[in-house]
Formats: structure tokens, sequence, C-alpha cells
């Protein structure tokens, strides 16, 4: 009978110690806090390019279907769509 208890004593210390330990990493994965990359503000485009390295620093007035340009500026990575006339575009934020 007294082995039993122990056993159960000691079943039970290491659930609690399984217990404790795992809130102790809840809690220090909670306080972990994702870095900011920008202060905030709205989305503003400064220059739109083609992706062709030859092209790059040719100003263009109109790209055809299926043309991959480069839209920079600032507070852009918060984007989740963009519309071009009306047609969204698939995004590859980098």
């Amino acid at each position: 009978m007294k082995k039993k208890i122990q056993l159960f004593i000691k079943t039970k210390k290491f659930e609690i110690l399984c217990l404790l330990l795992s809130a102790m990493m809840s809690v220090l994965t909670m306080s972990c806090k994702e870095n900011s990359i920008d202060a905030g503000g709205p989305p503003i485009i400064k220059q739109v390019r083609l992706v062709d390295p030859a092209k790059k620093d040719s100003t263009f007035a109109k790209a055809l279907p299926g043309t991959l340009i480069v839209i920079q500026g600032e507070n852009l990575h918060r984007v989740l769509k963009a519309y071009f006339n009306d047609f969204p575009a698939p995004l590859m934020p980098s």
C-alpha cells in the first residue's frame, strides 16, 4: 500500500512539474512580440518599372497582361491586394 501511495505522489509531482513547465513556456512565448517593419502610414507608390534589368531605368506608359512589373514605395508590406483597371493582380512581396 505504501508503494502505491509513494508512486501516486511521485506521479502527481511529475504532472505538476510538467504543468508548470508548460505554463512557463506559454508565458515566454506570449511575451515575445513581433518587431514591426515600419511605424505605419498609408502605402505610397514612388516608382513603377519593368522587371527586366536592361529596361530598368526606362519609363513605360502601359503594359500588356502578364507583364511583370516592380512597384516600389513605402509601407507596401501591409498591402494585401492590388488591382489594375479593376482586375486583381497577383502579388509577390519581397
